[in-house]
């Protein structure tokens, strides 16, 4: 999951969210707290969940991850256009644990942080 932060209001990025009733159900709810969802990939069949029980007394909490075959897990860099995506960002956030899902999410997630193309551009190098 990205985070981006231009100046004037917070936009999330989800690497993607699926076309479907769940992925807009998502997309939906960020918008009823303000959120920009300009900027959001879609794509992919499945939303990546987990589930938290929270513990009792001795026991502690328990989360499994159910992110298999997700959107976000079979996500590639052809999927995103950085230069779109950073236009006007500030502030760029990737989650730790997203990355373990796959090498083709390493990439991904690695692709906006490399240095500047050598023309000057703010864009992700190619």
């Amino acid at each position: 999951m990205l985070f981006l932060w231009p100046t004037t209001a917070l936009t999330l990025l989800s690497l993607p969210l699926p076309a479907h009733a769940i992925g807009q159900a998502a997309i939906n709810s960020l918008r009823r707290y303000g959120v920009d969802t300009s900027k959001i990939v879609r794509g992919g069949d499945r939303v990546g969940i987990y589930f938290n029980e929270k513990g009792a007394s001795q026991r502690g909490s328990v989360c499994i991850y159910d992110r298999a075959n997700s959107a976000i897990q079979e996500a590639t860099t052809a999927d995103f256009d950085w230069d779109k995506i950073f236009n006007g960002v500030d502030w760029f956030h990737f989650t730790g644990i997203t990355p373990a899902l796959g090498e083709n999410v390493v990439d991904s997630a690695g692709r906006p942080v490399r240095p500047p193309r050598p023309t000057g551009s703010r864009s992700p190098a190619t």
